[in-house]
C-alpha cells in the first residue's frame, strides 16, 4: 500500500469522531512509528478529539500499569508532537480530581489507601480516559505477565465504553503472537498493511542537506533498503565521515557513500536465512570479477546482488569503513592516511586512464576479442609503468592466465619489477603485503625478491612506530625486528619510555602473542619480553612499572 494511501486513510481515522480501532502492520523497522507521529504533527488540526496519548508496552507487565500510561502520557492535541511534561502531568492530575465522583469517592475509602494507593491511583486515573485517540505501540515487546488477548480486551473497552480511537501499531512475523490472529477480527475495523517503497523510505530518513540525500538515497535505493533505523545509521556515519574527506572531495565521498550503504545493510540487515551478504563475505572480494562462476546457494546470490551493485573489490579504504561499522567506531589516523592514498591513487588513475579504459574493453563487450583484449591491456600497463600497482597488474595477470598467456604474464612481471615504481615501493613497504597479497605466484614471488634488495626502514624503532596501531606488516619488517638482540629491545625501551613510548613496547610484544604464530615472530616477541623482565630485575620501582606490559 502506497504511503500516499496510508495518509489518506489516517486522515479519515483522525478526523472522525466515531470510535474504531485500526491495525496499521508492516516489517520492523519501517518506519511505522516515525510516519504516524510526523502524519499526526502535520495534521493535528484535523484530529477531531482533543485528547491524545500514546504508550508503548515495552517492559509493561499489567493491565493497570498500562492503564496508568494511557493516562499519564495523555495530552491536549495542540501538544501533539511534543513529548508529555510537568504540565501535561499536572492538566492530567487536575482532570483525575475534578472526575472523582461520589461513587469513586466510595471505592477509595473501601481500600487500604497506605498499602495499595499506588494501585488505587492506576484504577482511579483510568476514569479520566474517554474520547480520546489511543496509539499502543511494541505489542511484541510487552512485559511476560501481559497476554495480548489481555491488551486485545482493554483495546475493545476502551472504543466500546470510553469512546476512544485507537491504533495499534505492529511488526509483521512476531512470535508469541498467536491471540492476535485468533482475537483480531473481534476488535479491529481497518487493518492496514504499511509498505512503502525504498524511495519513501529514503524521504522519510534522509532530511536536510541535499548533497547527504541525493548520495545515500540513490544507494539505498538502488538496495532496495526499507528499514529506516538501517538508513539512520548509514546517514550518522556518512555524516561524522564528511569532515574527514579531503582532496577530491566529489569522487571520494560517492565511493564512500556507496561502500558504507552496502556495509550497515550488510552488517545491520544479514541473517543466515536472507538473502543480504553477509561482511565477512564482502570483505573477502578483491576482484568481483576474477570469482568462481561455480558459486552455488546464497554465495551466488550474493556475488549478483554485488555484481547489481556495482561493487568489485574491498581496498583499503573499505577495511576502515567496515571496521567503522563492526565496532561502532572510526579509527581516525587510519581513515586519513587512506584518504589520502586514495587521492593519490585518482592522480594515478587519471594519468593512467589507459588502463581503466582497457578494462573496459573488457567488461563492456560480448565480441569474441580475446587477443584485443590482451594487447590492450598490455599496451597500457607498457605505457603506464610508472603508475601502474602491483593489484594493477595482478588483476591483468591473472586474466592472462585464464587466457593461457604465460609468456606475456612474465613478460609483464619482468618490465614490472625492473622498473621498480614508487608504487611497488610503497607496496613492499606497507602492512598490505601480507594483509592483501598479490595472488599470482610468480609476482608475488618477484616482488619478495624485490623487497630484499631494497633499503626500507633501517631501524626497530622505525618499523615499531610504523606498525603501531597497525594489524599488519611485511615479511621485510619481520626480518628486521628479528634480527635485533635483546640488548637492542632493551635500550630501545629505556630510551622510548622517557617520550611516552608505550604504544613502542606494546607493538613489539604484541608478536608473541599471536597463538598459531611463526618461529619469527614468537622470537621477536620473546626478545621484547626479556629486555622487559631485564627492566624491572634492575629495581623494584622498576618490577612494578613493567607490570602494565606483562
Amino acid at each position: 500500500m502506497s504511503l500516499e494511501f496510508i495518509k489518506e486513510q489516517l486522515s479519515d481515522f483522525i478526523s472522525s469522531t466515531e470510535p474504531e480501532v485500526m491495525a496499521i502492520q508492516g516489517e520492523w523497522g519501517i518506519g511505522k512509528t516515525y510516519t504516524w507521529n510526523t502524519f499526526l504533527k502535520d495534521n493535528k488540526d484535523k484530529v477531531a478529539f482533543n485528547r491524545y496519548s500514546y504508550v508503548s508496552l515495552f517492559g509493561i507487565n499489567s493491565l493497570d500499569s498500562l492503564k496508568y500510561s494511557i493516562f499519564e502520557n495523555a495530552i491536549t492535541k495542540e501538544y501533539i508532537g511534543n513529548k508529555p511534561d510537568l504540565e501535561t502531568a499536572t492538566t492530567n492530575a487536575s482532570g483525575l480530581f475534578e472526575s472523582f465522583s461520589r461513587k469513586a469517592a466510595g471505592l477509595l475509602k473501601e481500600v487500604p489507601v497506605v498499602k495499595n494507593f499506588s494501585t488505587t491511583l492506576e484504577a482511579m486515573s483510568f476514569l479520566t480516559v474517554s474520547k480520546m485517540i489511543v496509539v499502543i505501540d511494541d505489542l511484541e515487546r510487552r512485559g511476560k505477565n501481559l497476554d495480548v488477548k489481555d491488551v486485545l480486551g482493554l483495546v475493545s473497552l476502551l472504543k466500546e465504553q470510553k469512546d476512544c480511537k485507537v491504533v495499534l501499531l505492529l511488526n509483521n512475523g512476531t512470535a508469541s503472537m498467536e491471540d492476535y490472529s485468533t482475537y483480531k477480527e473481534k476488535v479491529i475495523d481497518r487493518d492496514i498493511t504499511y509498505n512503502p517503497t525504498p524511495e519513501e523510505c529514503a524521504d522519510i530518513a534522509y532530511k536536510g542537506d541535499s548533497h547527504v540525500y541525493n548520495l545515500l538515497s540513490k544507494y539505498s535505493i538502488s538496495l532496495g533498503i526499507k528499514n529506516i533505523r538501517i538508513l539512520k545509521k548509514i546517514e550518522r556515519f556518512f555524516v561524522s565521515l564528511i569532515p574527514n574527506i579531503i582532496g577530491d572531495v566529489e569522487t571520494i565521498s560517492n565511493e564512500v557513500a556507496h561502500s558504507l550503504t552496502l556495509y550497515c545493510w550488510s552488517h545491520y540487515g544479514f541473517s543466515p536465512e536472507g538473502d543480504v551478504p553477509s561482511l565477512e563475505y564482502i570483505r573477502g572480494v578483491r576482484n568481483i570479477y576474477t570469482y568462481n562462476d561455480k558459486e552455488e546457494g546464497h554465495e551466488k546470490i550474493w556475488l549478483n546482488t554485488l555484481l547489481k551493485y556495482g561493487y568489485r573489490k574491498t581496498n583499503d579504504l573499505d577495511e576502515v569503513l567496515i571496521d567503522m561499522v563492526r565496532y561502532g567506531y572510526l579509527d581516525k589516523s587510519s581513515f586519513q592516511r587512506q584518504i589520502s592514498l586514495r587521492n593519490e591513487e585518482i592522480t594515478r588513475d587519471n594519468k593512467r586512464g589507459s588502463l581503466s579504459e582497457a578494462w573496459q574493453f573488457f567488461h563492456n563487450s560480448f565480441d569474441d576479442n580475446q587477443n584485443q583484449v590482451v594487447d590492450k591491456l598490455y599496451q597500457a600497463v607498457v605505457d603506464g609503468m610508472k603508475y601502474v600497482t602491483p593489484s594493477d597488474l595482478d588483476n591483468v595477470v591473472g586474466l592472462y592466465r585464464d587466457f593461457g598467456e604465460n609468456a606475456k604474464a612474465s613478460e609483464l612481471i619482468e618490465q614490472f619489477i625492473n622498473y621498480g615504481n614508487d608504487a611497488l615501493k610503497e607496496y613492499v613497504q606497507s602492512i598490505y603485503v601480507n594483509v592483501h597479497p598479490v595472488r599470482d605466484t610468480e609476482l608475488l614471488s618477484k616482488i619478495q625478491a624485490y623487497s630484499k634488495i631494497i633499503n626500507i626502514d633501517g631501524s626497530i624503532y622505525d618499523v615499531l612506530k610504523k606498525l603501531s596501531g597497525q594489524n599488519g606488516w611485511s615479511d621485510r619488517h619481520e626480518e628486521i625486528l628479528d634480527a635485533a638482540s635483546v640488548d637492542d629491545y632493551y635500550q630501545l625501551f629505556k630510551n622510548v619510555i622517557l617520550d611516552g613510548g608505550d604504544s613502542i613496547i606494546a607493538t613489539a610484544l604484541k608478536f608473541g602473542n599471536f597463538s598459531n604464530g611463526s618461529d619469527r615472530m614468537n622470537r621477536i616477541g620473546k626478545k621484547a619480553r626479556d629486555a622487559l623482565i631485564r627492566i624491572g630485575d634492575e629495581s623494584a620501582i622498576n618490577k612494578m612499572r613493567v607490570r602494565r606490559f606483562l
